[in-house]
Order: C-alpha cells, then sequence, then structure tokens
C-alpha cells in the first residue's frame, strides 16, 4: 500500500502564509497538483571547461522525467566545476582539493535553503564526484548519485588512443622518438566524446566505489558515454534512477 508521508517541502511551500514563496515556482511552471508532490532537487556539476562535466545538463533532463514518472517533480540546479585534467601542473591545482568542499557547501545551501525533499547529484570528475558525495552525507535525506560517464576512447588510424597516450606521446616527442604534428594527432584525436579521462584514474574509481557504497544504481557507473543518442545507456540509467519508485526513500513516492 502506498503511504504518503509529510514531506518537508510543505513547511515551505503549503498554506496561506507560504503565498509569498509560491509565485517563484509558479513562475517556472509549477501546476497547482505540483505543489502537493514531492519536490526533487537534480544537482548537476555543470561547465563548458573541458568534456568532463559539459553533458550533465543533458542527463539532468531525463533524471527530471524519471522524477515525474515515479510521481515527483524535479528542479535542476548546477555547482562549480574545477577540471583537474586542465589545471594539472598549474597554479589552478592550488584549487583542486578546496573545490571538493566549495561542491559540498553549494549543494548544502541549495537544497536546506529550499527545502527539498530529496536530490539526485551528477557528476563526472575528480572532485565534482566526491563534493557531491560528501554533501549527500551531510544532508541525509533522500538521494542518489548519477556518474556522467568515462568518454569513450579515439583512434589514430588503427590505434586506439585515450588521455594517456596524450601523456606519453609528449614524452616520446621529447625523446625524438614522434614528430610534432604525430603528437598533434595524438592530443587532436584522444576524446571520441564527452565525458571523463578514458582509464582507472580518481573520475572511474570514484564512480565504481559510489556503486559499491549503495550511493548509486548497481551498473551505472561503467557504461561510456556516447556523443548523441537517447537510447544509450547512458540516459537510459539516468531516467530510470528516478522512474524506479523504490528508490524515493520514504518519501512515499
Amino acid at each position: 500500500m502506498k503511504v504518503q508521508v509529510k514531506i518537508r517541502s510543505s513547511k515551505w511551500f503549503e498554506g496561506v502564509d507560504s503565498a509569498p514563496r509560491r509565485p517563484f515556482l509558479w513562475g517556472v511552471g509549477f501546476t497547482e497538483e505540483d505543489f502537493g508532490k514531492p519536490l526533487m532537487a537534480v544537482i548537476a556539476a555543470w561547465s563548458e571547461i573541458g568534456t568532463c562535466n559539459y553533458h550533465t545538463l543533458e542527463l539532468a533532463k531525463y533524471v527530471k522525467e524519471g522524477v515525474k514518472e515515479a510521481g515527483g517533480v524535479a528542479l535542476a540546479a548546477p555547482t562549480i566545476v574545477v577540471n583537474d585534467g586542465i589545471n594539472n601542473g598549474t597554479l589552478g591545482m592550488r584549487y583542486s582539493l578546496i573545490s571538493r568542499e566549495v561542491i559540498a557547501d553549494s549543494i548544502e545551501a541549495q537544497v536546506n535553503s529550499h527545502g527539498v525533499d530529496g536530490w539526485v547529484g551528477i557528476g563526472g570528475c575528480d572532485k565534482t564526484e566526491p563534493g557531491i558525495m560528501m554533501a549527500m552525507v551531510r544532508l541525509n535525506i533522500p538521494a542518489v548519485y548519477l556518474y556522467g560517464g568515462t568518454a569513450e576512447a579515439g583512434k589514430y588510424g588503427d590505434t586506439v588512443v585515450t588521455i594517456e597516450d596524450v601523456h606519453e606521446a609528449v614524452g616520446a616527442y621529447h625523446a625524438g622518438k614522434i614528430t610534432l604534428e604525430e603528437l598533434k594527432q595524438y592530443e587532436r584525436l584522444s576524446f571520441a566524446t564527452y565525458g571523463t579521462c578514458q582509464g582507472l584514474f580518481t573520475a572511474n574509481t570514484m564512480a565504481s566505489i559510489s556503486e559499491a557504497l549503495g550511493l548509486s544504481l548497481l551498473g551505472s557507473a561503467s557504461p561510456p558515454r556516447p556523443r548523441a543518442g537517447v537510447g544509450c545507456t547512458r540516459l537510459r540509467a539516468a531516467r530510470r534512477l528516478c522512474a524506479r519508485r523504490s528508490w524515493a526513500l520514504g518519501l512515499g513516492i
């Protein structure tokens, strides 16, 4: 039997005294029925600065569809990204570790200040993943993590090429083993799609750990992120994430 529990968002949006708060959601398309549903936040660590989190807003759309299918209503919001692949070896690395705290802080502020009943975090790099997971523990309300996915490897002739090969190609060039033009080909062809570095580095390792810890759905970490196609495994996982009613612990969805 379905049991509808008292949801946290009712303290923000129910009753006469909440009338000045509701216009901000009427204005983004809420209906009368939506105010009576569990309110979910979809937090996307999004940035165009690099491939790792470029597509998280796209995934957020499918998560929102899954929430709707399950009987809830979802609103998307962003958090920041610091791309280690870009700042590695530069002064930018000074911001790398601390960005996890900034991410967790920003999620905590958004989720708690707006009274959502639960949330989904979508990330795809070395720092957005742990930052989102830290926020899940801090907030201690129904939440689930979705990994953006690793990029597919590129091809240089008959050779499969990843970002790791680009690092090795730099050394090979300095050693006189390849030409500058060959190095440029490794550089340009290493990423076939959006997504994180193709290797068992922090991003893919943390994604696997999220499954082991029960923070994400089993089997959601390993599929790569193709550049297009709504039928791909990654987008199906995003929708399935919330369409499965069982994940929304205690919300009565």
